[in-house]
């Protein structure tokens, strides 16, 4: 019984996006482009995220999506969520097109299920997709994160990317039955749905590792696409930049007006989201393992008085008051020192 419900929930998963992009699409015709003209016109290129918000994965499609545009090429980014307070610049003032679909479908039910409704959300906001490719195809659609509707987004006859930050199934454990159950379909789906791609890509070679053993049925080798990196914000030693970096808004301006000033010889930087996966704990204990070992020198003269001295560790990264792991993950116990939200 329990094999059928999971075949079931995988039929309902992978053909119902399917059903919703042959409706949309059926009785258009996508025009050709000439071989030797597309090598030569612009491409119209599509992304989709799931949340643009300000984390990793944003800042790779925003500056991904920059970088193609600044190509010359044309560029419009589908999401199902963009809170204009907490976003990237480049999103907010018409630099880059943004169109919001399925926001109003809920994250989560009674605290779970969070990824059944971010796959059912993503299947509005590629429906969304499709409907404007009807009117103006799309070249290439570059999918972020979310596998589930590429069987979708294959009936554009359009080139679809899908960047692979690293594979869900092994981002949740199985502490029982039920939850192994649950998990079945939608692991399952993520690697049929997953090998639809035309390319994959992936953020390093460790991910692209990892990507070959969980996924043991896809025979594509993943393309180690790096996080790209604007280096015209950024003001070097040997250089001058291209163009100034934006100024920090008045809220963040001050946020950092209260932080502690730091007057320490050696910054240590964690730069991750509040979310329990990434283990940030991990470094408060290095540092007060690196403490202890220099307060404990086996030499004397290697020992230190106040080992704390010279060192200071700034733990900072994505906050969402929407998702409740942050919120609950981000407490006094979990981090002592004094916490600076934005």
């Amino acid at each position: 019984m329990a094999l059928v419900v999971v075949l079931a929930a995988l039929a309902l998963l992978v053909g119902g996006p399917i059903l919703i992009a042959w409706i949309l699409l059926h009785g258009s015709k996508k025009p050709r482009k000439d071989a030797s003209k597309a090598a030569r016109e612009p491409l119209y290129v599509a992304f989709i995220h799931p949340d643009l918000g300000m984390g990793g994965a944003e800042k790779l499609v925003v500056e991904t999506a920059l970088l193609i545009q600044r190509k010359g090429h044309k560029v419009r980014i589908y999401t199902s969520h963009h809170d204009r307070a907490r976003c990237f610049e480049a999103t907010r003032d018409g630099t880059l097109e943004v169109v919001v679909a399925g926001d109003w479908f809920p994250r989560e039910i009674a605290g779970r299920f969070q990824l059944p409704c971010a796959i059912l959300r993503f299947i509005v906001t590629s429906a969304a997709l499709l409907w404007d490719h009807k009117k103006t195809p799309f070249d290439v659609i570059f999918v972020d994160q979310i596998s589930a509707t590429i069987p979708m987004l294959r009936w554009s006859k359009a080139k679809v990317l899908f960047y692979c930050h690293f594979p869900d199934q092994l981002l949740t454990p199985r502490t029982g039955l039920l939850k192994a159950l649950y998990r079945l379909p939608l692991d399952i789906l993520e690697e049929v749905t997953t090998a639809f791609a035309d390319r994959i890509l992936v953020n390093s070679k460790f991910t692209a590792n990892v990507f070959a053993q969980t996924f043991r049925h896809i025979r594509q080798t993943p393309t180690v696409l790096y996080p790209c990196v604007d280096p015209s914000q950024y003001a070097f030693a040997d250089q001058t930049p291209r163009s100034p970096p934006r100024s920090p808004s008045k809220r963040r301006a001050a946020a950092a007006a209260k932080a502690p000033e730091a007057k320490k010889d050696t910054v240590l930087l964690s730069l991750n989201r509040f979310e329990r996966k990434k283990n940030i704990a991990l470094a408060i204990d290095a540092l007060k393992l690196v403490v202890e070992k220099l307060g404990t020198g086996t030499d004397s003269d290697d020992a230190l008085e106040h080992p704390e001295d010279g060192l200071v560790l700034y733990i900072a990264g994505g906050y969402d008051t929407r998702v409740k792991e942050n919120v609950d993950h981000l407490t006094v116990r979990n981090f002592p020192a004094p916490v600076y939200r934005q």
